[in-house]
């Protein structure tokens, strides 16, 4: 009967895992993180209480957290290793994040059993937890892995996803566990025939789920009116339709032709006044005159368009994956480099010794670049995973967010819409217009509310165009920040102290 129950909680896990890396609608949200909160209520009485529930809780969590990190077992397919190297280096990581995502989620439950636990109160304790691992996943430093959240789950539920603006995707991923597990309380009084607080239960989640519904559509109807008054621009996101080892393989000097072909014939088209192309889309050092950004910069002259593109930059400390502007009066003075750097993809740890060649991550304060008086936050890839990046950038006047990426190395995983829902969390979480370009996709244009203006998902050379508009006015998430995560933190501090002024009891009394 164990490993039954063991079983069904791994494979429930899975399924939790795979809505949160795909879609499989919204209202999965609802239901999908049941399983979790049986676990926990059933976890053996005779055993310690806070190991019996982390034990109790593994099975699920197991399952739950390779299923997001199961793209890992791809990488070997954009590697230079050996077959045989590349499949051994690929389990390691879908291994190593697996292990980083549970040990912050270990971290976390443990402590709930140092805390009343009883119904509601008992859910809200046990949610604000799961909600602070998923914080701490994001401030691990060289170990961190922001990946997805339960939040990601209501993908397609933008109403549900708004309620980041207050305090955070991590907010979300609360009020969604809350719903579960009143929900799971609701079943468990149902079933004892204590239908007086199972309907205390179901109202409870139903209040909850109406009061994101009507503050989501509200908050969507004032940033609808705010967008109405202000003045637009036009953008637009490019992308090739070659992944990473084809754009190397044609060369810095073919792709930079083949980008500035496409904006000429965009321009024979429309008047763009913002262009933004992907990470590193021309695949070397910038250098003003050079070859493969000269076309561009004669074109922005004539034409009098901004075009942001990828590529690398040297300062003094090294070269930077960076992002430039290319304006009408040349190249701008503001630079934006990227921080977070990818483990052996842009550097070798401790290359210092080893001598490789590797990308230096910046040290420098993140601010938005400065276009014409349009303030532009930006995030280089990976980065649109830490939702500080893009905070900070907001606090300090970034009027709309720009995400260069290159995604090619995900392949045809889940990962690459996983990656995607980033962006539109931190186009939510901050209410700001979102541009992003994608190698080879995803490129989009997407709203302060969550909406696809204009998307490219698929492998295709194009272009996605939209007029948006720069906004300014600031979120209370933007305010605040994470202070919602002094919650489970205070609940961790509480617990801890409980726990040792027991053991300090019976150590007196022995």
């Amino acid at each position: 009967m164990r490993m039954l129950k063991k079983s069904l909680l791994t494979i429930s896990g899975l399924l939790a895992g795979a809505a949160e890396s795909r879609s499989g609608g919204p209202l999965l949200c609802f239901f999908i993180m049941i399983p979790l909160f049986y676990a926990a209520d059933t976890a053996d009485k005779n055993e310690s209480p806070r190991r019996a529930l982390v034990m109790s809780c593994m099975p699920f969590l197991v399952g739950y957290d390779f299923a997001k990190t199961a793209f890992m077992l791809q990488l070997y397919r954009s590697l230079d290793y050996s077959i045989p190297v590349g499949v051994l280096f690929s389990v390691i990581a879908a291994v190593g994040t697996s292990l980083i995502l549970l040990t912050a989620q270990t971290v976390c439950l443990y402590f709930y059993n140092g805390i009343k636990k009883e119904g509601a109160v008992g859910v809200a304790v046990f949610s604000l937890l799961f909600a602070g691992s998923e914080w701490l996943c994001e401030h691990l430093g060289p170990l961190s892995f922001a990946w997805l959240g339960v939040w990601a789950q209501a993908d397609g539920a933008e109403w549900l996803l708004m309620s980041s603006k207050l305090f955070g995707c991590r907010f979300t991923s609360f009020i969604i566990m809350m719903i579960n597990g009143l929900l799971y309380l609701t079943i468990v009084r149902l079933k004892r025939r204590n239908f007086i607080s199972s309907g205390k239960a179901l109202l409870a989640s139903a209040a909850i789920v109406s009061g994101c519904a009507v503050y989501g559509l509200q908050e969507t109807v004032a940033l609808k009116t705010q967008d109405d008054r202000s003045e637009g621009i036009s953008v637009a996101a490019m992308q090739l339709d070659c992944e990473g080892s084809e754009k190397s393989e044609i060369g810095s000097r073919a792709s930079a032709g083949q980008y500035l072909s496409m904006i000429k014939s965009l321009e024979k088209r429309q008047h763009t006044e913002l262009i933004f192309l992907p990470e590193t889309a021309v695949n070397t050092t910038y250098k003003s005159g050079a070859e493969q950004f000269s076309g561009i910069e004669k074109f922005c002259s004539e034409s009098g368009c901004t075009v942001l593109t990828g590529c690398f930059y040297r300062e003094r400390d090294g070269k930077h994956n960076s992002v430039i502007a290319l304006t009408p009066n040349g190249i701008s003075k503001e630079v934006y480099s990227k921080a977070h750097l990818v483990p052996f993809g842009e550097y070798v740890p401790f290359s210092w010794a080893t001598g490789e060649d590797s990308l230096a991550a910046s040290v420098s304060e993140r601010k938005p670049i400065d276009i014409g008086g349009v303030e532009i936050g930006c995030g280089i890839c990976i980065e649109s995973t830490y939702s500080d990046i893009f905070r900070e950038q907001a606090r300090r006047g970034a009027e709309l967010f720009y995400i260069p990426t290159n995604d090619s190395w995900f392949g045809n995983s889940a990962a690459r819409e996983a990656h995607y829902m980033h962006a539109k969390i931190r186009a939510i979480e901050n209410s700001r217009y979102t541009v992003r370009a994608g190698n080879c996709g995803i490129s989009a244009v997407i709203t302060p509310w969550g909406e696809e203006l204009s998307v490219l998902s698929t492998k295709e050379r194009g272009a996605v165009t939209a007029e948006i508009k720069p906004l300014s006015s600031k979120s209370v998430y933007t305010v605040v920040g994470d202070s919602f995560i002094l919650l489970p933190l205070v609940l961790i501090c509480v617990s801890a102290s409980k726990s040792a002024a027991a053991k300090y009891r019976l150590r007196n009394q022995a």
